[in-house]
């Protein structure tokens, strides 16, 4: 009878990315030894991949020695009584790791316990299993005790793309580190794989599409709600993100980053050398045969002075067609400090009439 097909098991509730990927790898091993009939093999890998996790639920835990030894050089037995003894697992997965224990036995030839052993299926399915129950036990304790991991957030959020609704309700426990890895790493990843697949044949129907218009709508946003709720140092290295690929990334991957997650705001979290070179690639780029988003010029007012304000309305005013940047406008010249703001609005009155009278010469029959 062949071995039943593995339910998706994900470690993404594991922090550590080394550690994360060796678990999945293993895993996936271990459903390729399960196809192969290869028991002993199951066996060896399912309690290799039950020692790490309780090792790693050890140490997230703060659980550093047990009984007087350093978890680190515990065995898979002790891990087990050390989970237990500090009620990290519930008693039935305790138990079933003594399944586990036994058939660790095989990889010891010395052993007497070797040959009153014999790896099969059904010793194999179990030792699986355990390590399903694991995953899931470990994984819900650990979001309802230390919040969601990154991956978790992402994983709900690209399965999910409406959960951007409530996605600041999840966030809320979430430990800084993690709003960091989202930031510097995930979002602007999964964006990125995301384009890429809307360009091949398959993604490129009709439904593909607008599923990736959904899941690149639902990171943009939550790529903001992390970076406003996170504290000054992650986003201050979320900037300074974005200023090295401004330095040193293509024209096309710098484009489609800051039109995507940048906003003029951010510049309070870079230094002032920076933020003069951002300002002036910012003003630049409203020229562009194609305009950049409004959206990105968000908070744009913070730092327009009485030097520079005419390089921004200037090249803004072109793009009054578009509603959104009509909208930038307005609010820019709302929260502008007066002396200035009297200066824009003398400015754009002029152009104003300047339009209305070209729109009136145009309109004079032959």
């Amino acid at each position: 009878m062949p071995a039943k097909s593995a339910p998706e098991v994900r470690f993404d509730f594991v922090s550590d990315d080394d550690l994360r990927e060796s678990l999945e790898s293993d895993y996936r091993e271990l459903c390729a030894c399960m196809r192969a009939k290869a028991w002993k093999a199951a066996h060896v890998l399912a309690g290799s991949i039950v020692e790490a996790l309780l090792l790693d639920w050890l140490l997230a835990n703060g659980v550093k020695q047990h009984k007087s030894k350093d978890v680190e050089t515990l065995v898979l037995s002790d891990l087990v009584n050390a989970c237990e003894s500090n009620k990290l697992i519930a008693e039935r997965p305790g138990h079933l790791s003594q399944v586990i224990r036994s058939y660790r036995n095989l990889i010891h030839p010395g052993r007497v316990l070797r040959l009153q052993e014999k790896a099969d299926s059904r010793g194999a399915t179990v030792a699986r299993t355990l390590v399903e129950m694991l995953v899931d036990e470990i994984s819900k304790t650990k979001a309802e005790k230390y919040g969601m991991t990154a991956e978790q957030l992402l994983h709900k959020l690209v399965g999910d793309p409406q959960s951007i609704a409530y996605i600041a309700h999840l966030l809320k426990d979430v430990k800084e580190a993690e709003k960091s890895k989202l930031l510097l790493q995930l979002i602007p990843d999964r964006d990125a794989e995301f384009i890429s697949q809307s360009r091949t044949s398959e993604g490129g129907k009709l439904g593909a599409l607008v599923r990736y218009a959904d899941v690149r709508y639902a990171l943009r946003e939550c790529f903001r709600i992390v970076f406003d709720g996170s504290d000054e140092k992650t986003k201050r290295a979320a900037v300074a993100n974005y200023v090295k690929i401004l330095r040193e990334d293509t024209s096309y991957n710098r484009a489609w980053y800051e039109e995507t997650f940048f906003m003029a705001a951010d510049l309070a979290y870079c230094e002032e050398n920076e933020r003069r070179m951002v300002l002036d690639h910012l003003f630049s780029r409203i020229d562009d045969f194609a305009t950049p988003p409004a959206r990105m010029y968000t908070g744009i007012h913070e730092y327009l002075t009485m030097e520079n304000w005419s390089a921004f309305f200037a090249s803004a005013y072109a793009n009054r067609s578009d509603e959104e940047w009509r909208t930038l406008m307005s609010r820019t010249i709302q929260l502008m400090p007066n002396e200035i703001r009297v200066k824009v609005l003398v400015w754009k009155r002029a152009e104003d009439r300047k339009v209305e009278e070209a729109a009136a010469a145009d309109d004079i029959p032959f």
